[in-house]
């Protein structure tokens, strides 16, 4: 399979790969030795560690470190579905992991670490199956000093895996275009599942791959092609089921006496296609996180180069029509949205950067092929060198300065790491003086005017903490957001501090200095303004106002 690929390159191209990947690990360890640097990544272990911990008490193995001192306390009458992170590949990845290695911010560091490096293998491996050597170690060379690429393979969080699988998926299918192979269309189709159960925005991507399967049948069909396409699609169902199964198993051995979850997978499908829209371009002009920053902008520009090159040249076949879509979405993500951001908020869209890789090498190399004509022979040698060499040399140092940047999210990540009673905002519980929450629904309780009034009665919290997606709540129907926004019309804020980047984040509290000080670990750099009121004036504030709920 990739291994093949990876089989018998020249000379000048072995020694090239090696020197890329020499170039990958370099740029990519920083992002593990500085641990946790984001508040999803703190969420995500938090929410994996109960089972971890029960397989391993199970096994006797109880001196390991962990990040986090006790297990989180459920509501035992109801624990929703989403008590693990709710990205089923990633959590049964990372408690067989986290079981056999621990569970430590440096271990599932390493395992990014790890998926990452694997992905810029397979992308050389698709561009020297669909195009040749040079465009796949330009591949390669491209996606390692990616800032994002970067950045994001040292990261806890589902990304550096979804991208891996998803490349893989694609890898496994475009070899099946010349004969059907089941075996591989159905580890394809595998590989698919696990890409979107790492990263459910990554379901548009396999709806590109699922079409351009049936065009080919359409257009193009072999014999076996049918009968491939329907492995390919049942090993796809088959792995969803098994994230079915690992959820029912694992819940109720992780927290407890609680009967396990019925539809514990399969019930947060339908809430994920609400995800479906922020991943159409149709969307993206409202939502910073998918868009390419000014260094994407060249990538951008090359893979067009690409584009319209591949439709001149020899290059033109269904695996170059795969790319091409796969591509194609992304690129449409960076100009629609008509800004530019730092790759520091493009976690959504990143898993896809591989195929924009390599787009950008194709056009590279197209761009090498019209100067080198214009070159005396001695010059035409070299030029492809010293084009990889000034892609390095502008790559490099951006991809530097991002994985050893300090962010306000790693303040985040270590303050839940510290407070081992903390609680992830997927799933909402009483932290002490804090009560972190998100439309989801909290504790039991629904995050409603109602909702809020229980909680104060019941925990006697003092702060109460939304993300960023307060803002978008009301687009799924949740009646906090309206509530939120009489909220700000009936109090008057204690306290307004300013960020200026993204949208809105909310902060409810008693003590505006403590507010304040609350204010500072967890501000969203997606935040523009955090206000901060008085929880119980607002409740009272709010009565004939806003009904309960």
């Amino acid at each position: 399979m990739v291994l093949a690929e990876l089989r018998e390159p020249s000379l000048r191209h072995g020694v090239s790969l090696a020197l890329v990947l020499m170039l990958a690990v370099a740029l990519r360890l920083p992002a593990i030795q500085r641990g946790l640097f984001h508040w999803d990544e703190a969420q995500f272990l938090f929410s994996v560690q109960p089972g971890v911990l029960a397989i391993r008490e199970a096994a006797g193995l109880t001196g390991a470190p962990r990040p986090f001192p006790e297990r989180p306390p459920f509501d035992t009458e109801k624990v929703p579905y989403w008590a693990f992170s709710g990205k089923p590949a990633y959590d049964l990845i990372t408690t067989v992991y986290g079981v056999v290695m621990g569970l430590t911010p440096g271990s599932v560091g390493l395992l990014s670490f790890v998926f990452g490096l694997a992905t810029i293998l397979v992308v050389y491996a698709i561009a020297r199956h669909v195009f040749d050597e040079d465009v796949a170690l330009a591949s390669a060379l491209v996606l390692s000093v990616s800032s994002y690429h970067a950045y994001y393979s040292g990261s806890q969080a589902s990304v550096a895996m979804s991208s891996f699988f998803l490349t893989l998926g694609v890898y496994l299918y475009l070899g099946t275009f010349i004969r059907p192979a089941f075996g591989r269309l159905a580890l394809a189709g595998a590989c698919l599942a696990c890409a979107y159960g790492a990263h459910y925005n990554l379901l548009l991507y396999v709806l590109v791959i699922f079409g351009i399967c049936g065009l080919r049948l359409l257009y193009d069909r072999k014999p076996g092609d049918v009968l491939g396409c329907v492995v390919m699609g049942l090993s796809f169902l088959a792995v969803i089921g098994l994230f079915e199964l690992f959820y029912r198993i694992m819940i109720p051995v992780a927290y407890g006496h609680v009967p396990a979850a019925r539809g514990a997978y399969l019930a947060q499908l339908r809430f994920q296609m609400g995800f479906l829209k922020w991943t159409l371009p149709s969307g993206l002009d409202r939502f910073s996180r998918l868009l390419l920053d000014s260094e994407g902008l060249l990538v951008c520009a090359l893979g067009l180069v690409g584009w319209v090159g591949t439709a001149f040249r020899k290059w033109r076949n269904w695996g170059t029509a795969l790319l091409l879509l796969l591509a194609g979405v992304h690129f449409m993500s960076a100009t629609l949205g008509g800004a530019v951001r730092s790759p520091i908020f493009s976690r959504m869209t990143v898993a896809i950067l591989p195929f924009v890789a390599i787009w950008a090498a194709v056009g590279l190399i197209q761009v090498l092929d019209v100067l080198r004509t214009r070159m005396a022979v001695p010059l035409r040698v070299p030029a492809f060198g010293v084009a990889l060499l000034l892609v390095a040399a502008l790559g490099a140092p951006r991809a530097w300065a991002v994985t050893t940047l300090r962010s306000g999210h790693e303040e985040q990540a270590r303050y839940v790491l510290e407070h081992g009673d903390a609680q992830q905002v997927s799933g909402g519980f009483p932290v002490d003086q804090y009560y972190l929450g998100s439309f989801r629904g909290t504790y039991g309780l629904p995050l409603t005017l109602q909702g809020l009034r229980e909680l104060h009665q019941k925990t006697g919290v003092r702060l109460l903490v939304l993300d960023y997606r307060v803002n978008v709540m009301e687009e799924w129907g949740n009646p906090l957001g309206p509530a939120l926004r009489e909220f700000e019309r009936a109090a008057v804020p204690e306290a307004v501090i300013d960020n200026p980047i993204g949208a809105a984040l909310v902060v409810v509290g008693e003590d505006a200095q403590s507010g304040q000080a609350l204010a500072r670990i967890f501000a969203d750099p997606l935040s523009t303004q955090i206000r901060i009121y008085d929880l119980r004036k607002l409740l009272d504030g709010a009565v004939g106002t806003v009904p309960a709920q």
